[in-house]
This record gives structure tokens, C-alpha cells and sequence, in this order.
């Protein structure tokens, strides 16, 4: 039987000097912030009923499935700013309405900052598309409805290395607990988790250790035991 699967990932924004720091303070302000390679530090570990993956071959192989998820409207290397939640009824400047599939929200814990989601599309040297706050002093918060049995993500935070961010795993009756993961810069930081809990995952909350910086997360995978629903993913290209 397995727990919860979480994989926290966030990352995304950092400065590369005081001066960028005081400049910078959302991803829609960084579009000329340099970046470089970062390392990669991964670090989860079991807390409760969880248990926690390494890296997410381990993880597909007990969840298999990664559906593509294509329908975000900003340009290829552009970043634009929407206002929450972002879900399946989302139709705005960031995702075309019916692209986003059903099961999860991204929310915006409100820390002093604009309120407001990021979509960075291969943007700052991302990889990939990533989501998260576009505030360097919001948090993001994942929903998911149903409830699910595994939860995995990339974390990236391309305008810095080694930031330290809690992921915090929530069933219907509370906490099921935490484990830390550490921003790898424009390398992807990956962390995932399942429950065995009867309760499963409802949400999921990122923060981060130090202010002023912020989170991003690509490829998205959650679904699973406990109820009936076949593992999905967000994998935006």
C-alpha cells in the first residue's frame, strides 16, 4: 500500500545580486534577470503515513500515466500573469478555456504580493511551461477534488539555487505531514509522494524558507487510490 504522493516542486525567482533582489520582485518584473547552472538538491523523507520518491521513474513506476496537457495561451519565451484560480473553468490571457483538466486548482496564498498566478512558457531559462506565483511574496497552494493517492511535481527556481521550501501534505481531517525540498535552479528539484491514508490527498502546500524568492512547477502528476480515478498529469510543452 502506499501514501500520498507528493512531489513539491517549486522554484522560481531568486536574484543574482541586492541590487536585482530589490528591482525584482515578481516573475513578471525578471524578464532580463540572468541565470545560470544551478545544483540540484533533492531531499524527502518518509513523515507518517507517507512515503516519498526519489526521482519520478520510481514514482511512474508505481503510477503510471502522464497525459499531455497543451492549452496554455501564452507565447513561446513570454510570461503573463493571470488572476486565480487556475482550474478546468479557466479561460483567460494564460490558459484557453477547456485546456486545463479537471481534479485540481492552483491556488494563491496571499503573502503581500499581487495575488496573481505566473505562466512562464520556456521563459528565463526554463525547460518547460511553469505555473506558480507570480509574487516572489505569494505562496502556491495545490487543491485536488476528488482526493487522490499521489501527487508528484517539479520544482524549479531559475533565478536561484539552494532556496529551502517545506511541502506539507493535507488529507480531509488534516496534516498527514511534511518533507523539505531545495530549489535547484533552472534543473528541475523533484519530489513525490503517495498515502496509504483512507482519506488520501486534498491539498498541498509550498513554502518557502527564505522571502523574496519564488516557486514554479512543471509536469504535474496526481490521481490514484483512494477513489476511483486513473493517475493524471499535466505535462504542458
Amino acid at each position: 500500500m502506499r501514501i500520498t504522493r507528493l512531489l513539491s516542486a517549486l522554484a522560481l525567482a531568486a536574484t543574482a545580486g541586492a541590487g536585482l533582489a530589490a528591482a525584482q520582485q515578481s516573475f513578471t518584473d525578471a524578464g532580463n534577470v540572468p541565470t545560470g547552472p544551478f545544483p540540484v538538491v533533492n531531499d524527502s523523507r518518509p513523515f507518517g503515513t507517507l512515503t516519498f520518491y526519489p526521482d519520478r521513474a520510481s514514482f511512474q513506476a508505481v503510477n503510471p500515466g502522464l497525459p499531455d496537457f497543451l492549452g496554455r495561451s501564452v507565447p513561446p519565451g513570454g510570461i503573463t500573469a493571470c488572476s486565480p484560480p487556475l482550474d478546468s473553468a479557466t479561460s483567460d490571457d494564460c490558459f484557453r478555456a477547456g485546456s486545463v483538466i479537471p481534479g485540481f486548482s492552483l491556488n494563491i496564498a496571499f503573502g503581500g504580493g499581487g495575488g496573481q498566478y505566473a505562466v512562464l512558457d520556456h521563459a528565463l531559462g526554463l525547460p518547460c511551461v511553469g505555473v506558480g506565483p507570480n509574487s516572489f511574496a505569494d505562496e502556491a497552494d495545490w487543491d485536488l477534488s476528488p482526493a487522490v493517492a499521489a501527487v508528484a511535481f517539479d520544482l524549479y527556481t531559475p533565478l536561484g539555487g539552494g532556496e529551502p521550501f517545506t511541502v506539507e501534505i493535507f488529507g480531509p481531517d488534516g496534516s498527514l505531514g511534511r518533507a523539505p525540498i531545495t530549489g535547484g535552479g533552472t534543473s528541475a528539484s523533484f519530489f513525490g509522494v503517495d498515502t496509504v491514508d483512507p482519506g488520501g490527498i486534498v491539498r498541498v502546500e509550498i513554502r518557502e524558507g527564505i522571502d523574496g524568492t519564488g516557486d514554479l512547477y512543471c509536469d504535474l502528476e496526481f490521481g490514484g487510490a483512494p477513489v476511483p480515478v486513473t493517475l493524471q498529469g499535466i505535462d504542458v510543452q
